[in-house]
């Protein structure tokens, strides 16, 4: 199949033999059947950079409820525990961000299967 050049912008990567990145990366194709496709594997891993990038330059709940000061408005006593217990729950719930694909959907899937 012919390479679409009005569509794609197509660019040569290269990676040094007997390196830890091009070992990582032939270990991820063929974790995910795409040794024979390299070209779409880099492209799948690169869109997942920038989406984690662009998630990682946003403005943290608090950072947006915060006045021109910076700081935030101060809850009564009763709000503050209702707060707290809320922030509990949410911390209790919260999957971490691993950097390997495979165990983000192995933790997701175990999370809403016990929702």
């Amino acid at each position: 199949m012919p390479k679409d050049r009005e569509k794609y912008r197509y660019i040569d990567v290269g990676l040094e033999r007997g390196s830890w990145t091009l070992a990582m990366f032939e270990e991820d194709a063929k974790r995910h059947q795409m040794s024979e496709q390299p070209g779409k594997l880099i492209t799948v891993r690169l869109t997942e950079y920038y989406e984690r990038k662009k998630e990682w330059e946003m403005p943290t709940s608090r950072e947006m409820l915060s006045g021109d000061d910076g700081r935030l408005p101060i809850p009564s006593s009763s709000q503050q525990d209702r707060t707290d217990e809320h922030a509990q729950e949410l911390e209790n719930n919260v999957l971490e961000i691993s950097h390997y694909t495979t165990e983000n959907a192995d933790e997701a899937a175990n999370y809403w299967a016990s929702v």
